[in-house]
Formats: C-alpha cells, sequence, structure tokens
C-alpha cells in the first residue's frame, strides 16, 4: 500500500512521472500477492496519470486493464467510474458518440451498482455531450436528475456543478429567474 500511496502523493504534488513509476511497481506487488482490487486500482491511478500528461493512448490501455479486473472479479461498482473517464478522454478529443457510449455504460453499471454518486457524474457528463452538439433541450432532464441525486445524497460537488449547469442552461434560454435559482444554489 505505500507504493500506491506513494503515487498518490508525487500526483498531488503534480510528478506525474514519479507518481507513475509507483503505480506500476504498485500493480506489480498487488499482482504478485494476489490483490485483484489493489492491481485494478493501480492501472486506475495510472490512466489518471497518463491523462495528466495528456497521454489518451496510454491512460486507455490502463483503464481497460482496470475494468477487466474489476468486472472479472465481480467488482462492477469500481468499474463504473472508470467507464466515466474512458468517455471523458473521447469528449476532450471531441469524439463525442464514443463518449456518448462510455458515459452511458458507466450511468448503466452505477445504476447496477446503486453508485450514486457515479450515475450523477455520468449524467453531468452525457449532458456536457449533449450541450456541445447543441442539443439543450435533452439535458435539462439529465441534470434536473444529478441534481436530484446530489440533494438526496447531500453532496456539495454534485449539487454546485448540476445548479451551476441549470443556471447556465437557463440563462441560455433567457428564463433569467430560474437561471438565478439554480446560480444561488450552485454557489
Amino acid at each position: 500500500k505505500a507504493l500506491s500511496y506513494s503515487g498518490i502523493v508525487y500526483s498531488a504534488m503534480g510528478q506525474y512521472d514519479n507518481a507513475l513509476a509507483f503505480d506500476q511497481a504498485a500493480a506489480k506487488q498487488y499482482k504478485l500477492i494476489k490483490d485483484v482490487w489493489g492491481e485494478g486500482a493501480s492501472y486506475n491511478n495510472m490512466g489518471i496519470r497518463y491523462v495528466y500528461l495528456s497521454k489518451y493512448d496510454s491512460a486507455l490501455i490502463c483503464y481497460q486493464k482496470a475494468i477487466k479486473l474489476f468486472t472479472d472479479n465481480k467488482m462492477e461498482a469500481d468499474a463504473s467510474p472508470i467507464y466515466l473517464d474512458i468517455g471523458h478522454i473521447y469528449f476532450v478529443l471531441k469524439q463525442y458518440n464514443k463518449a456518448t457510449d462510455f458515459y452511458l455504460k458507466g450511468i448503466k453499471t452505477a445504476e447496477k451498482a446503486k453508485d450514486s454518486a457515479s450515475i450523477a457524474n455520468g449524467l453531468i457528463n452525457y449532458a456536457g455531450v449533449l450541450w456541445s452538439l447543441n442539443e439543450k433541450k435533452k439535458v435539462f432532464p439529465l441534470q434536473k436528475r444529478a441534481l436530484q441525486i446530489g440533494n438526496l445524497m447531500k453532496n456539495s460537488y454534485i449539487i454546485s456543478i448540476a445548479s451551476s449547469n441549470l443556471s447556465d442552461l437557463y440563462g441560455d434560454t433567457k428564463n433569467y429567474d430560474s437561471s438565478l435559482v439554480y446560480s444561488k444554489n450552485g454557489k
């Protein structure tokens, strides 16, 4: 575990190459002791570091390894946020069809696992794709559902993001009263 924590610390300091070295060592160590979750988490961490370095192909490989480990060992709840991370890569690359596929897969996996935070984040991210495609009417229900989940969870991050997005949406449609309501909620 010390190797994993060292990777996290180096990442927090912005030293992603050093973090990767510890993540790689941790993955090998976890594999050696047959700790599937630790190995999968290490690959997920590597994927995150590669994203920070804009090495998306390497990130995708690591994320896929993590997903395979988790799904092969019936740990789907651990895979759902990774599907969302892959969706984010494709969103950044403006490959919206692939982003949509992974966001929806992440949402579906999160729903099966009853992972409310990943459901809400997936809805917010998928809404971002639809916003980019100028399908704004489809965005409202997704953001409202994410906000509802955030409120049920009392998750201030999700509440803030969904509220801010709804404020922007209502402002975009010149419904300024509703925009202000959500703007105050998103602070």
